[in-house]
C-alpha cells in the first residue's frame, strides 16, 4: 500500500465513469469546503481513492482486483444491491449523503495516514549537467527538445508536480532485498503487457485479435496494426497505470469496423499505445526479475517523433547506444533518479527495443567530454537527406 505524507496531504479521488448529475455532485462536494481531506485528481498519476456506481457495469470480479491491489475505493449502490465490502472497498448508498462520504473518506485518510512516509519522501534531485538547445527543429518534435532542455531553478523546484510519467521512488540500493519490493511490478497485471502479447500473435498467426479486459474489450486489427477501443481520454489513461488485468484474455478473430457498435471506438497506433501504457504503469518500476546490474542492450532507437517522452530519455538513450551499462550503472553515471531510467527501460522493452543481457559485464565509463548527448540523438533522428 501506498502512504500518504504525515504532513496531511489530501487524498487524491477520480471519479470513474459515473452519471452526468452524479459526477457534477460530487465535483461540487471535492471542491468545496465539505470535505477538506480529498480533492480530484488533476494528473495522471494513479488517484488514492476511486469512486465509481455500481450500476454501471461494476462486477465481483473488478471489487475483487481492487481489494487484491490495494486500490481504495467507494462503490456506490443501491439500497437494495450491495456489493461486498473488504478493507481497500466501501460502499455507499445513494443517494449519496454528504456527511456518511465525508466519514469514509476521512476514514481512509486516517488508515493511510497511519503508515511511515519515508516512502513519499521528496528528496532533492541532482543536477544534470545543461545540454545546449538545438534550433530549427521541426515543431512536430517539439516535445523532443522539452525532453532534453536544460533545468531552470523554477523547473527544478516544481519537479515533484510533474511525477505522472516516472513517478516519485527514492533510488534503492540493490543489495538490499526490501529495497527491491520497491521498484518491481508483474507486468501481466497491467494492459501494456497484454497489448503487446495481442500484437505478437496476432502477426504470428495473420488474425486480427479481441483483448477481453475487466473495463471493456480492445480490439488488434493486425493488418492496419491499430488498437481500436471505447475509453475517452480520462478513462484510458487510469486504465494503463491500474493493475487490474491479471485475469486478461486474448482470442482471434475478424475484426469489422463496420459493425454498429464499433463504428464510434477510438483508433492509436500500436507501438505509442503500448510505449504509453508501459510508462503509466511503470511509474519509475521495473519487471519482476529484472536484473538491475547486468547491462542493458539497445536494439533499436524508438522513434521518439510519435512517442510519449520525458526528461532524460534522450540521454539514457544515448548512453545505451554507446556504452555497455547497467540500469544501475545508467543512473548513477548520468547523475539522475533511477526512476528515469527504470521507467524508460520498462517502455523500451515492451516494445522490444531493449532487454537486459545474459551476462554481467562491467559498465564503461562515460565519456562526457566527448559525446554531445543531444547531437548524438537528433543524428539518429533527424538525419539531413
Amino acid at each position: 500500500m501506498i502512504g500518504i505524507e504525515k504532513s496531511k496531504k489530501k487524498l487524491t479521488i477520480e471519479l470513474l465513469d459515473l452519471d452526468k448529475t452524479t459526477q457534477n455532485t460530487l465535483k461540487f462536494f471535492f471542491k468545496s469546503n465539505l470535505c477538506r481531506s480529498a480533492e480530484l485528481n488533476e494528473s495522471s498519476e494513479k488517484p488514492d481513492v476511486l469512486i465509481l456506481d455500481n450500476e454501471r457495469g461494476i462486477n465481483d470480479k473488478i471489487i475483487a482486483n481492487l481489494a487484491a491491489n490495494n486500490q481504495h475505493a467507494v462503490i456506490m449502490h443501491m439500497p437494495n444491491n450491495i456489493p461486498e465490502k473488504s478493507d481497500n472497498v466501501c460502499t455507499l448508498c445513494k443517494p449519496i449523503q454528504a456527511k456518511k462520504l465525508k466519514d469514509i473518506i476521512q476514514s481512509i485518510n486516517k488508515d493511510d495516514n497511519q503508515i511511515e512516509n519515508s516512502e513519499t519522501k521528496i528528496l532533492k534531485e541532482p543536477e544534470l549537467k545543461p545540454v545546449h538547445s538545438i534550433k530549427n527543429i521541426h515543431s512536430a518534435n517539439s516535445h523532443i527538445g522539452m525532453a532534453v532542455k536544460s533545468d531552470t531553478v523554477q523547473s527544478i523546484q516544481n519537479r515533484y508536480k510533474a511525477h505522472k510519467h516516472v513517478g516519485s521512488n527514492a533510488d534503492i540500493n540493490p543489495n538490499n532485498l526490501k529495497e527491491l519490493d520497491k521498484i518491481y511490478h508483474t507486468p501481466s497485471k497491467y494492459i501494456y503487457f497484454h497489448l503487446a502479447r495481442a500484437t505478437k500473435h496476432a502477426h504470428e498467426n495473420k488474425s486480427d485479435v479481441k483483448i477481453k479486459t475487466v473495463y471493456g474489450n480492445v480490439f488488434y486489427e493486425y493488418k492496419t496494426k491499430l488498437f481500436h477501443y471505447g475509453f475517452d481520454k480520462t478513462k484510458l489513461k487510469h486504465i494503463q497505470a491500474s493493475p487490474l488485468f491479471a485475469q486478461t484474455d486474448c482470442s482471434y478473430i475478424t475484426y469489422d469496423q463496420n459493425k454498429p457498435h464499433r463504428i464510434n471506438l477510438s483508433s492509436q497506433d500500436s507501438l505509442s499505445l503500448i510505449w504509453s501504457s508501459a510508462i503509466l504503469a511503470s511509474k519509475g518500476r521495473v519487471p519482476k526479475g529484472t536484473n538491475l546490474e547486468n547491462t542493458v542492450t539497445m536494439k533499436s532507437w524508438p522513434n521518439y517523433s510519435n512517442l510519449m517522452v520525458f526528461r532524460y530519455v534522450i540521454q539514457i538513450s544515448s548512453a545505451w547506444s554507446n556504452h555497455q551499462l547497467s540500469l544501475i550503472e545508467t543512473a548513477k553515471q548520468l547523475e539522475i533518479p533511477q526512476r528515469y531510467v527504470f521507467t524508460l527501460y520498462n517502455a523500451m522493452h515492451a516494445i522490444e527495443c531493449a532487454n537486459i543481457s545474459d551476462k554481467k559485464i562491467k559498465s564503461q565509463k562515460i565519456n562526457r567530454r566527448n559525446q554531445s548527448v543531444l547531437s548524438k540523438i537528433l543524428s539518429h533522428m533527424f538525419k539531413k537527406k
